[in-house]
């Protein structure tokens, strides 16, 4: 799997925030600052909420502040492989959890929390000081925030489990990890679910029973990726640096390099030498790959040109080998998890 790690389910239930009465409703202007801004515990009890303060040059701006600050709170200390958040994304996108209660979006970044807040969060009490600057409090209510969490982690668990079952029950090798693999990312979405539920409701947090164990799943699946092999037949001037970019893209999926295997990645690479109006020796490239599954039948086709060019034709050439190597990088983890998603039920 691709080796970079980034924020994989940062604030999971977010949709455009409603304004609501606060516990101590009010707003003012002027001198007389309230003791909610130094004291926001007195006006919301941390037993029963969690509360920020945000402030901006309109009540819009320091909403939009506020919320981007209870979304630093929830920011997941969770890692997770790339790979696994994009097949997380693509499982929704194709229905995979439909069943599961809609209401996140899945974001890295917390600049684009800016203008959205999580479906529950109320904003309360504004004041606008002597500078024209509006400070507004935002807050959740843990119990109920906390019920949307486990509806959520419960729903995501039962689709787990069926997924898990369908593995122990699968025909082939590929099936049986296209379905641990698919169960994983879920349990991996609960994880980080789970890590902001803590933050909410501990209590709630340390009763719920998923049925399943992350260790056991992460075992079964690493188990099938194992069992399942490949070899490569690449031809080319290139083929050696190429097939080396594929082999690694596939170990890094977890996948072995064996003579008699399940899947073939077949294919070529021609490139020729051109003129350009520019100042660098220039090559066009054609790529043609595909993955063939141990019926015969291609699951994944790629077929990808580029001009690459350096001041020197071996730089040319290296800068091709690289560029080639980047589209199979992307385009191959990509495809291959559009394919796992084939196995799923919608």
């Amino acid at each position: 799997m691709l080796k970079k790690i980034i924020p994989f389910l940062l604030l999971p239930i977010l949709l455009l925030a409603g304004c609501a009465s606060t516990p101590t409703a009010g707003s003012a202007s002027g001198r007389g600052q309230p003791s909610w801004i130094t004291d926001i515990d007195s006006a919301y009890p941390p037993s029963q909420y969690l509360a920020v303060l945000g402030e901006g040059d309109s009540l819009s701006k320091a909403q939009s502040k506020a919320a981007a600050n209870m979304a630093l709170i929830f920011e997941s200390r969770i890692k997770v492989d790339t790979t696994i958040e994009n097949r997380y994304a693509d499982m929704r996108k194709q229905g995979v959890l439909t069943s599961v209660t809609d209401e996140t979006r899945v974001t890295d970044k917390i600049s684009q929390l800016s203008d959205q807040t999580l479906s529950n969060l109320k904003f309360g009490e504004s004041w606008t000081n002597d500078m024209g600057t509006v400070i507004v409090a935002a807050y959740l209510n843990r119990v109920e925030t906390a019920e949307l969490y486990r509806k959520r982690i419960e729903d995501q668990s039962h689709v787990l489990l069926r997924l898990k079952d369908n593995g122990d029950n699968g025909n082939t090798k590929i099936e049986k990890y296209a379905y641990y693999d698919s169960a994983f990312v879920i349990a991996v979405s609960n994880e980080v679910l789970l890590e902001q539920l803590d933050i909410l409701h501990p209590q709630m947090a340390d009763t719920l029973n998923l049925g399943y164990s992350l260790d056991d799943l992460k075992t079964v699946r690493t188990r099938a990726a194992q069992d399942l092999t490949f070899r490569i037949n690449f031809t080319g001037k290139d083929s050696t640096a190429i097939a080396s970019a594929i082999s690694d893209t596939f170990t890094d999926m977890g996948f072995s390099l064996a003579s008699k295997a399940e899947l073939m990645a077949e294919g070529s690479l021609i490139s020729e030498k051109i003129e350009r109006n520019n100042d660098y020796e220039n090559f066009k490239w054609y790529l043609s790959l595909e993955i063939i599954n141990e019926n015969g039948l291609t699951i994944i086709s790629i077929d990808e040109s580029g001009i690459s060019a350096s001041t020197s034709e071996s730089a040319a050439r290296s800068r091709l080998n690289v560029d080639v190597q980047k589209v199979i990088s992307r385009e191959l983890p990509r495809q291959f998890n559009i394919y796992l998603n084939s196995f799923l039920d919608k």
